[in-house]
C-alpha cells in the first residue's frame, strides 16, 4: 500500500537512529521526540487558526470589527423583505443576526453534499438579481482575504448589475509615515436589475 510504502524508510531510519543513541538515554528521548512532535503540531495549528487577515486585523480577536455596525445600519435602512449576498457564510451571520434580513454567502456551495447543512447556497444569483429577489451585495475585506476567487466574483454582480454604494464600515490605520486614515473594510451595495 501507499502508507507502508512512505512508512518502510521512516521505519529504518528510526531503527537507525535508535542504535547510534546508548540504551540508557532512550526512555527520556521519547518524551522530548513527542513534545518536539506536538510542539510542531501545534505551532501549524495556531498559524493555521490566528492567520493576519490583513495588515492590521488578525481573527479570532474579538469579532470582526464593523460587523455590528454593518448589520444594525441594514437593519434601519434596508427595507423588510430585502435580501443580501455576502462573500461568506460568516459575513452573512453577522448581517443576518444585526440587520434582521435575509443574508447568505456566495462561497456556500450549491451542492449539498459539500456544504454545512445549516447554509443556504445562492443559486442563479443573474436570475435572482433580474426577479428582484437579491437586493444587495456585501464585501468585506476579511472573507476576501480568504477568499479571492469569491471575492471577485461577487464584485463581478456588482459591476453586472451597476451596483452603488449605500454603505461604508472603515476603521482607523496608521500609515507608514505616521498619518491616520480611514480604511474601508466592509462596503454594501445596492444592485438594480
Amino acid at each position: 500500500s501507499m502508507c507502508e510504502w512512505f512508512a518502510r524508510p521512516l521505519r529504518r531510519a528510526a531503527a537507525a537512529f535508535g542504535r547510534q543513541i546508548r540504551p540508557a538515554w532512550r526512555p527520556a528521548l521519547r518524551p522530548l521526540a513527542t513534545a518536539v512532535v506536538l510542539g510542531s503540531l501545534v505551532w501549524a495549528s495556531w498559524a493555521q487558526i490566528n492567520f493576519v487577515i490583513s495588515d492590521e486585523f488578525f481573527a479570532g480577536t474579538g469579532g470582526i470589527p464593523g460587523g455590528r455596525e454593518a448589520g444594525e445600519w441594514v437593519r434601519e435602512h434596508v427595507p423588510t423583505g430585502a435580501r443580501l449576498v455576502a462573500i461568506g457564510p460568516s459575513m452573512a451571520n453577522i448581517i443576518q443576526f444585526y440587520g434582521h434580513r435575509r443574508a447568505y454567502g456566495i462561497s456556500v456551495s450549491s451542492n449539498p453534499l459539500h456544504r454545512n447543512p445549516v447554509y443556504e447556497a445562492v443559486v442563479n444569483p443573474d436570475k435572482r438579481i433580474r426577479d428582484g429577489d437579491l437586493h444587495y451585495f456585501v464585501y468585506d475585506v476579511f472573507s476576501e482575504a480568504r477568499t479571492r476567487h469569491f471575492s471577485e466574483s461577487l464584485m463581478r454582480y456588482v459591476r453586472r448589475y451597476n451596483g452603488r454604494v449605500v454603505h461604508t464600515e472603515s476603521v482607523p490605520v496608521a500609515t507608514p509615515d505616521g498619518a491616520t486614515v480611514m480604511k474601508p473594510i466592509i462596503i454594501i451595495y445596492e444592485v438594480r436589475p
